[in-house]
This record gives C-alpha cells, structure tokens and sequence, in this order.
C-alpha cells in the first residue's frame, strides 16, 4: 500500500528494496522514539474509541431507565422524552448484548454437541479432561476479550461458569473421590465453581459472575444443611444460612446488582422456610423435654433472619417479617410445652403464648407493633377457634328445656342434661378448652387497659366459662345455676358501674352477660324453682343496674327489669298452680302495671320510658294470646287491660295512644264477653264497634276539618253493612227494614249537615234494598214492557238533554261542597 512506501517522518518516497529514507538516515535514533510516539498515539485513539462505545451505551441505558420511570410516575414528561413511534424499539446496546448472548449459547449448543459425538468414543476420563479443555479455552476467550469487547467477554464468562458445573458432573464420572457422597460432592464442586466465578469477576464479567456467585454459594450450604442429621442441626443451620444471606444482602446492597440481590433474597426465603419446616419436624417427634431442648435452640434460630431483615423493609413487608420474628417466642414456648401436654393442652399452650405476645407489643415502637400482633394472633387463633366452638354445644344445649320445661330437678349433674331432656350425651369439653377461655380472658383484660372497647373480649370469654367450666366439673344444676346467674348479675352490676364513668366501657363489658343469659334461660327452664329463684334475682339485679346506670344503659337495664318481673309474675303464677290462661292473665296485667309505671314515673327520662313501655306492649300482647286458650280468661284479660290504658291516657302526651288503646281493647272485651256468653247474633259484635268508631268519627270531624269518608264512613259501613247483606242473603224482614232505617237515618243527616259520605253510602243501601225488593217482579215482566221503559226513558233523557246535564253539573258541585 501507499503508506508503506512513504517515509513516515519526511513523508518522502522510499527507494525500492526495503532500504531506509535516504533524507533522514542520519537520525536513528531520532526516528525510533517518533516511531514509539505513533504506536502511543493509535493505542490511545483504541482506548478513546472503546471510551465512547461504552459512554454510548451508558447514555443509552440511562435514558431508558430515566423515561420507564417516569413512566410509572405517570410524568406528563414521558410523552416529551419517550421517541416517535418510528424510533428504534431497541437500544444498541440491547440489540448488541443480544446478539452475543444468542452467540454464546450456539457456541455453548456447538460446544455440547461436539461432546456428545466425541462422548461415545471417549471413556470417562477423556471426556473430563476434553470439557475441562473446553472451559479453560471459554475462560481465555474471556480473559483475552475483556478490553476491547467487553460484552462479548462477559458472554463467554457466563458461557465459563455454565460449563464449569458440567465439568463437575464431568469430574466425578471419571473416578474422582468414589467414596464421597453425591451432595458432599456437589456441595463442593458448585462452592469451586462459585470461587472459580468470583475470581474471573476481579478481571472481566462482573455482572454475570456476582450473579453466578450468589446463585451458586448458598446451594453450596443449602446442600450440606439438608442432608444433616440430625434435623434440628439442618434446621439450625439453614436458618443461621438464612440470616448470613440477609447480612450480606443489608450490608452489601451498594456493592451488588440487582439481579444478584434478588437471587439472594430467594435464597434467604427459601433457607428460613425449609428451617422452619424442619424445626417443626423436630419439634413434633421430640417426646420428652429434654429432648426439645434442641429442637427448641433451632425455632430460635429463626430469629436470626427476619431481626436482621426488617431493619431495610418498610410497609407491609416489614410488617411480615417482624411478625416471623416475634412468633419465634411462641414458638420455643410451644417446642418445650409439646411433650408436656397434649394436643389439647398444646392448643390452650397456643393461646397463652399468643395472647403474651400480643401483649408484648404495647411495650413496643409503633413500627414494630402491627407485626407483634399478627404473630400473636397468628398462634392464639386456632386455640381460640377450638375453645370457643366447644363450647357452643354448652350455651346454646340447654335452650332445649324450653320445649319440655320443668322436667328435671337440681339435683342432676348438669353434663347428663345439657342438651335438654330428650339426649344425655356427655360435654366432649375438657379444662384445656377451660384454661384457653381464661386464657383469652386474660388477654382481653390486658388490652383493654390500652382500649377500652377490647374488654368484650373478657367478658364475652367469661361469659362462655360460665357456661363450660360447671359441666366440665360435673357438679350438679344447682351449682351451674348459680355459677352463670351469678355472673350474669356480676357483668350486669359492673357495666352499670362503669357506665357512670366512660360509657364505651359499660357496652364492652356487656357481652358476657348476654351469652351467659342463653343457658341461664335454658336452666333456669329445666325446674320450677330455678325459674321462679333466676327471674327473682335477675329482676332486682337489672333494677339495681337501672338505678346505677346513665341514660343508654339505663334504657336497656329497665326494660331488662321489666320483662324479667312479667315473665316473674307469669311464672309464679303457672307454678302456684294456675293454667295457662291465668298465667297469660297474670302476664298482661303486670305489662300494663309496668306500662303505667313507664308512663307517669319516668316522664323525664325518656329513653327508659319508652324502652319499657315497649317491651310491656311486647308483654301485653304475650299476655293476651297465652290468655286466649280460653275465651273467659281472654275476656276478663281483655277487660281488665280497659282501665289500665285509661289511666294511661290520663299523660298528656300519651292520650291519643292510650285513649285508642282502652276503644280498642273495650271492643274487643265486648267481643270477648259475648263469644263467652255463646251469642250468635252479628249485630251484637258489629253495634258495639260501630258505635266506638262513630263516637271517635265524630270526635274527629268535630275537632278539625277532614272529609266524612275518613271520620263517618268507617262507622256507618260497619253497622249497616252487615246488617244489609245478612238480611238480603237470609231474606230476614227484620234485617231488611233495620237497615232501611239506618239508610235513611244516614241519608238525612247527611242532607242536613251537608256531608258526602252519611248522603252517598245511605243512597248506595236504599238503592240496593230497591233493587232486591223489586228485582224478582222486574225479571217476570214482559220483554216489550223492559224495553219500551228504557226507550222512554232514552227519549226523555235525549229531548232534556242540556237540561239534564246541567241539573247533574250542579247537583255533583253541591256534593263536591259537602264534607
């Protein structure tokens, strides 16, 4: 070429014959260190141009991360930023990184299948040593690479490390280290291969090879760990790997990329899991404490990794795993309680462990308190899910006494009859499920000193002790009586007590009371004289409660007062003696005593006003259909509730209700009287109430204006009516000529008084009574006869037609004006 003929100083020709510039011959020196000055010159523009292909593809790589940022941010930026949609899809860099990769994996498939034709004719040994060639010459390409193509070297580092791994396989085929077992030896060779990644990465492929290492050194560990004996050691020792890896992934997060922390992060959660499983293991099959003393070591172990991981989580994350590290107390508490105790008692173990774990955290930072109550919650729940299904059977079994009351005595043991009187199975409950109860007891008091509300959660465990622990015991009726009774009073008392100070306290502890006033019903059902003794005491403990208490939990405390001393007085009444009607009779008058009592005692207070006066309204009503199995008692129950709403009446703000009331219930004691008297005459019962609704119509339409359909009709369509069909029916003159009286009677007051509805509905029945008398003859006339009176009819109505419609015009404005 033409440079090589030219004389690189004076830029002369040479003469032919690879001889020197005869111009600058005498310069030798000279032109040796110019001809070093240029080798330096070309070497640095090699440098400046690698220099800028990597600065490209920096450049590019920055953009790309920059705009998929602010793509997720939803910065209006991108659409500034992001390129055409002709742009390229693909970076450079990509697109180079790509190809070398397909590039590395062909020479890889290449480098396999030439293997695999050579295996066939190559012993063990030959096909070691051949893959073992192939790697050193994968690792020199990458070595040799690693400044001028320095994605390609990383490629063939990567291609390095996968052949690496086969060359242990390899290795261990041809003869080596026969005696070792497979996971020694591999637990080896991948730690070889592991180091052999790290130290290529000190010279080319540091992305790769940090990927490789922290990929391969932890299965290394993983390996040995499994397979350890016994399995408290493989437990021990992967969660101690488990918390090595969160160290080096806190303290080395700077240094790694982010595929390498990712890869860490699985291992470290997949070591902690597999420990935990194992820790498990060895907690189920240890039979004796001592021997859970290791099993024990290695739950606590568990610690180690999630301690150390939630100094870099925030959120929901971190949550989660201080919740793994706060259960690991429960969790040794549970290893060493295992061969203590049962399952049952394991259960009850639970919950007291949770429940101390939850209270631990009031002791803690907020950061760390979510996540000490999960793991609290986490081990009392299932205890808590055991405890309280069996003890449902024990609150909700003696409901069945209410279908055949007073069928056994107190002196039976409780757990024959808990389940009413026709099943005497045994309570499948034990003092496990009694000691997470109070367990759960304990816990609800200890966090209710923080919140207030989370008392129910004591008396609502109390409540189901009172229901369990006596049958657990075996003790008699009597004896479970009085245990729930008593504690019902008790929780009754104590929110009445606490309500005087903070009322969301007084409604916390009131749960209890209610689910252990379920069995107590049931009991108290099962004799006469627990009846009688239980409705006593729980009418004077809610009338104490009612008197201690503010107005909201006074309101519920009074009418809890109330229906006990009804259902008292009815009671008393069924076991002195008496039926059933009596006993309804008894029920109704002491409703209404307790309603005159709402309705002039506790005018000032008008929430235990009306909470009682509707649960004597409930009552009354009781009263009166018990009191209907007979019409005597109905009537006398009827009659005597007359003057009760009448006093009621006597309130001013009560008149209109009460005084409807005592109409209505005097009708009915009519009613009641003359069924009871076996009268049979329709007007006997329809009289008495056409009266009632005239005298109120007419009380009505004198007090204010209103239109007499709403305020007569009602009455004059119940006494005429009746009346009027029974005699056209039956044909009865004295019916017939009754209710043309009481037409025209109507049809002239309302003429008078100028009222639509006495005029209309007078005019309807004496239309009706026509029609009857003279429909027969009408029928057996001729047809001619028919049929020329309507013709008249037609051509009268036709030649005084304008006539006609303008007397109906007047004649329906006149009544339009009526009331």
């Amino acid at each position: 070429m033409p440079a090589q003929s030219d004389c690189p100083v004076c830029a002369q020709a040479l003469p032919p014959g690879g001889g020197g510039c005869p111009r600058c011959a005498g310069g030798d020196l000279d032109r040796a260190a110019l001809d070093d000055l240029r080798e330096r010159i070309l070497a640095v523009d090699a440098q400046v141009w690698q220099l800028f292909s990597r600065r490209q593809a920096l450049v590019e790589e920055y953009q790309r991360r920059r705009l998929a940022i602010l793509s997720r941010l939803g910065s209006p930026a991108v659409a500034a930023h992001a390129p055409a949609a002709v742009g390229r899809e693909w970076s450079g860099a990509r697109v180079r990184a790509l190809l070398l990769w397909l590039g590395a994996a062909l020479l890889g498939i290449s480098a396999i299948t030439f293997t695999a034709v050579a295996w066939s004719r190559l012993d063990d040994r030959g096909r070691a040593v051949l893959l073992l060639a192939a790697t050193a010459a994968t690792a020199a390409l990458a070595l040799t690479l690693r400044r001028r193509l320095p994605m390609t070297a990383e490629a063939f580092v990567g291609l390095a490390i996968a052949l690496l791994l086969v060359d242990v396989y390899a290795v261990r085929r041809a003869g080596v280290a026969p005696g070792m077992a497979w996971h020694v030896w591999w637990a080896i060779g991948i730690a070889v291969v592991a180091g052999c990644a790290a130290a290529l990465g000190r010279f080319v492929g540091r992305r790769t090879t940090g990927f490789a290492v922290a990929a391969l050194l932890p299965v290394s560990v993983e390996l040995l760990a499994v397979y350890a004996e016994p399995v408290w050691v493989a437990a021990t020792a992967l969660a101690l790997l488990a918390a090595v890896i969160a160290y080096v992934g806190i303290h080395g997060a700077g240094r790694l990329h982010r595929e390498a922390g990712v890869v860490l992060a699985l291992h470290a959660a997949g070591a902690w899991v597999a420990a935990a499983a194992l820790a498990a293991e060895a907690a189920v099959h240890a039979d004796t404490l001592s021997a859970a003393v290791a099993p024990a070591v290695a739950v606590a172990s568990l610690a180690a990794a999630p301690g150390l991981a939630a100094r870099r989580l925030v959120g929901v994350p971190r949550t989660l795993v201080v919740a793994l590290a706060a259960g690991v107390p429960a969790g040794i508490v549970l290893t060493v309680a295992g061969p203590l105790f049962g399952d049952e008692g394991l259960l009850t173990a639970a919950v007291a462990a949770g429940g101390a774990t939850m209270l631990a955290s009031a002791a803690l930072s907020p950061g760390l308190r979510a996540g000490t109550m999960l793991a609290g919650g986490a081990f009392a729940l299932p205890g808590t899910v055991w405890a309280v299904t069996g003890a449902v059977p024990a609150v909700l079994g003696p409901l069945e006494w209410l279908i055949e009351p007073w069928g056994a005595t107190l002196d039976r043991v409780a757990g024959e009859l808990y389940l009413g009187p026709t099943t005497w199975p045994p309570l499948s409950g034990s003092w496990a499920a009694v000691g997470a109860l109070a367990a759960i007891a304990v816990l609800g008091a200890g966090l209710g000193a923080f919140r207030l509300v989370l008392l129910g959660i004591t008396s609502a465990a109390i409540g189901l002790l009172a229901a369990v622990t006596p049958l657990v015991a075996g003790v008699s009726v009597l004896v479970t009586l009085t245990v729930i009774v008593v504690t019902v009073v008790s929780i009754l008392l104590l929110a009445a007590a606490v309500d005087q100070r903070r009322a969301d306290g007084a409604w916390a502890v009131l749960p209890g009371a209610a689910i252990a006033a379920v069995p107590m019903t049931g009991w108290a059902a099962s004799s006469v004289a627990g009846s009688v003794v239980t409705l006593a005491v729980l009418t004077l403990a809610a009338g104490a409660a009612a008197v201690l208490a503010r107005t909201g939990m006074r309101a519920v405390d009074a009418a809890l007062a109330a229906l006990s001393a009804i259902a008292f007085a009815a009671v008393a009444a069924r076991a002195a003696g008496a039926g059933i009607a009596p006993a309804g009779f008894t029920a109704a008058v002491a409703a209404g005593a307790f309603a005159l009592v709402a309705v002039h005692l506790l005018r000032g207070q008008p929430a235990p006003r009306a909470a009682v006066e509707g649960v004597a309204a409930l009552a009354v009503i009781a009263g009166v259909v018990v009191a209907a199995s007979s019409t005597m008692w109905l009537a006398g129950t009827l009659s005597a509730l007359v003057p009760i709403a009448v006093i009621g009446a006597l309130s001013a703000d009560r008149r209109v209700g009460y005084g409807l009331a005592a109409a209505g219930l005097a009708l009915c004691s009519v009613w009641a009287w003359l069924a009871a008297a076996g009268v049979g005459v329709v007007e006997a019962y329809t009289a008495p109430a056409a009266a009632a609704a005239l005298a109120a119509g007419i009380i009505g339409w004198r007090n204010g204006p209103g239109l007499s359909w709403l305020t007569l009709g009602p009455a004059l369509v119940l006494a005429i009516g009746p009346t009027l069909a029974l005699g056209i029916a039956d044909d009865d003159p004295v019916r017939l000529v009754a209710s043309v009286v009481l037409a025209m009677a109507a049809v002239l007051v309302g003429a008078l008084l100028r009222l639509q509805a006495p005029l209309c509905l007078g005019a309807v029945a004496l239309l009706v009574l026509g029609v009857d008398q003279w429909g027969d003859d009408l029928v057996r006339m001729p047809r001619w006869i028919t049929l020329g009176a309507a013709g008249t009819v037609l051509m009268w109505i036709g030649a005084t037609f304008e006539h006609r419609r303008r007397d109906w015009r007047r004649a329906s404005e006149v009544i339009a004006h009526f009331g």
